[in-house]
């Protein structure tokens, strides 16, 4: 039987997959990677330039200290371990980026000294440095450098990056497709444009090609990125504006009818991210989204216009209700005070990688704190974490039977999914009332469906003064129902009884948290995970409800008076 709903499982993993994209998984699963050679010269194109991207902070300490996903390790340059032990696995292929050559604080020299190394214990294929999401990270960050430093432009520096390449284009991960296939296309672009011959006249062809219809494939109509996760959005406008640099740089490599494509997906994206940043200048933690990660709206924005030398694009006050509705996120924002509510499909079908089972969670902050917050997400090594970060139960929504809403699996798998049915969002008078529905939780049954209610009160200047959650399950039989608010941890949560609880913030705020009479509630211990690498206690607050479907579950957060 196990063997059997595994099967299964596969199966309804397997058909959303692209024909093309699965016949690549197949190959790359059975063949080896072919190992690439080039006995030419490597010659580069005089007329290369290049305006400095943003820079990288933080990363490359002294003491030649290096921190990623906030775990630090000393790493000798004498001595560098290029896979080192007790890391996760994507601390060591932030190890190979490179993306610390954009560090201002060290030295070209040592820098250079990196590089060395790094051709000298990587040889071809080895892992995890010739890993293709890798390869084109650091294809990319060694253009920047060696664009700027002649003195790192040495024929084993040179060839190793042309080589890599040649590997690149063998082996570029149609099969993932998604940001992984953007940043193939990406890095041969960069490389097509700084070497010159056949071999970068084909690399470049290929990336144009290639970038011109992934723009539109993976940007949504209202300036999303199409996997719908909020960090991810960030990282790709900076892949954007990085190659906006390209093109405007180098004119007769990338025509004007590619700047002004770019031009228009970097303001899209930027008007995109402005509408769901929070008044704390950081964005919700939907799906795989985690704080420092992706570079942040002052910085991005700060890029395009030094590169375009043209006024913002972002408005002077962002709207305060906003509907986007490609990207299923809808809210209101006033200057201290935000409410944020998924109701996205999962997106893209074929690549649900980053995919948690948050429809219908919301994040909300007052007076400037955040209240209730989503979960985030602490890493992608396989294990409890990265099961809990990505279940129902670590979402600010509802739960049937134990169920997920969808069946995410693995640390990137998704089998059968929720799908949203409806999502609207509009201010009547003095209150934003967000309405959806979505049917999900096929392990239970095919006919459950969840909708939510939740209507923001507002005061006179637009201060959000409650939120009132209402939630109704249909369906069939009797069920068990439970609704999960996770709480910050700067709040401390005291029970009154009867239903009501108070929560006072470290900042003096006070609420109250009022439970609809004659449900049961209890506390659990969760943790919070708003960037990588780390872990922080909070409280999650419960409500519990055995009924025979349709029913009904209610809560208020107000201010305290």
């Amino acid at each position: 039987r196990r063997v059997l709903h595994k099967l299964t499982r596969l199966l309804h993993t397997l058909k959303y997959l692209q024909i093309k994209q699965l016949v690549f998984y197949i190959a790359r699963r059975c063949f080896t990677p072919a190992l690439v050679t080039h006995k030419g010269r490597v010659e580069l194109r005089p007329d290369f330039k290049l305006d400095q991207p943003l820079p990288v902070t933080g990363v490359w300490l002294s003491g030649d200290k290096f921190n990623f996903l906030n775990i630090s390790k000393i790493q000798l340059l004498q001595a560098f371990e290029w896979c080192p032990e007790g890391v996760p696995r994507l601390w060591r292929y932030n190890l190979h980026y490179f993306d610390y050559l954009r560090e201002p604080s060290r030295s070209d020299d040592e820098k250079i000294q990196l590089l060395v190394s790094w051709v000298a214990c990587n040889p071809q294929g080895s892992q995890p440095g010739w890993e293709p999401f890798t390869v084109s990270l650091r294809i990319v960050n060694w253009v920047i450098f060696l664009s700027r430093c002649s003195l790192a432009n040495t024929p084993a520096i040179l060839r190793s990056l042309y080589i890599q390449t040649l590997w690149l284009e063998k082996n570029d991960e149609r099969h993932i497709l998604a940001n992984h296939y953007f940043e193939n296309l990406k890095a041969l672009t960069f490389a097509g444009t700084y070497f010159f011959g056949m071999d970068a006249e084909r690399w470049l062809k290929k990336g144009i090609r290639g970038i011109q219809s992934q723009l539109f494939e993976q940007t949504l109509a209202d300036g999303g990125h199409y996997e719908r996760t909020p960090q991810y959005h960030g990282l790709m406008l900076e892949n954007y504006l990085d190659l906006y640099n390209l093109a405007l740089n180098n004119p007769t490599s990338l025509d004007d009818n590619f700047v002004t494509l770019l031009k228009c997906h970097c303001t899209s994206g930027l008007v995109f991210y402005q509408s769901i940043q929070f008044p704390d200048q950081r964005l919700p933690l939907f799906n795989d989204t985690a704080f420092g990660i992706s570079p942040s709206l002052f910085e991005l924005d700060g890029y395009f216009q030094r590169l375009s030398t043209e006024p913002g694009c972002l408005r002077v006050q962002a709207d305060m209700l906003f509907s986007q509705k490609a990207s299923g996120l809808f809210g209101f924002r006033s200057s201290q005070d935000m409410f944020i509510i998924d109701a996205g499909d999962i997106g893209p079908s074929y690549q649900p990688g980053h995919t948690h089972c948050d429809m219908l969670s919301y994040e909300l902050m007052l007076a400037g704190q955040r209240v209730v917050v989503d979960t985030g997400v602490c890493e992608y090594e396989p294990g409890p974490v990265r099961r809990y970060v990505r279940s129902t139960r670590a979402h600010n929504t509802v739960s049937v039977d134990g169920a997920e809403q969808s069946e995410v699996w693995g640390e990137f798998r998704v089998a059968r999914r929720a799908k949203i049915l409806s999502a609207h969002i509009e201010r009547q008078d003095s209150t934003i009332v967000f309405e959806g529905a979505y049917q999900g939780f096929h392990c239970v049954s095919s006919h459950v469906q969840h909708y939510r209610k939740a209507l923001v009160n507002l005061a006179s200047d637009d201060v959000i003064q409650s939120l009132t959650v209402i939630d109704i399950i249909t369906g069939y039989g009797e069920h068990q129902i439970e609704s999960f608010i996770h709480l910050h941890p700067g709040f401390t949560v005291s029970d009154q009884g009867g239903g009501v609880i108070d929560l006072l913030g470290e900042d003096g705020l006070s609420l109250q948290l009022i439970l609809e009479p004659g449900n049961s509630y209890h506390f659990e211990e969760c943790y919070y995970c708003p960037e990588f690498g780390v872990k922080i206690p909070n409280i999650c607050v419960v409500l519990k409800k055995s009924c025979t479907l349709p029913c009904e579950l209610t809560y208020t957060i107000r201010i305290k008076r």
